[in-house]
């Protein structure tokens, strides 16, 4: 698959990385329809959090499920959203016309 992936100090590429794979019974694989990067990742692309080389950037905002997880995972229910307090830690920097 494709990643935004951190190579150094504001410096990211988009690479081919590896499938996710299920390792636990509670795990699941999703297809990514939509992906967004936020205040946290541009404290990345700027070095100020200690990302290191091949942390892959962005966070999934649309997902297709292609099978459940097995069981249910024991932790809380979690819901997505769109700005969660970590991510509105930076100014919001967007894309004409998105």
């Amino acid at each position: 698959m494709r990643a935004v992936v951190h190579e150094a100090e504001r410096r990211v590429a988009v690479r081919e990385v590896e499938d996710a794979v299920v390792e636990e019974e509670t795990d699941a694989l999703v297809r990514i329809t939509s992906s967004a990067l936020c205040g946290t990742d541009l404290h990345m692309y700027d070095g100020r959090t200690g990302a290191g080389p091949g942390m892959v950037l962005g966070h999934e905002r649309g997902v297709w499920s292609r099978r459940p997880a097995a069981r249910p995972p024991r932790s809380a229910p979690v819901t997505a959203s769109s700005s969660p307090p970590t991510c509105t830690a930076a100014p919001a920097r967007t894309a004409r016309g998105a």
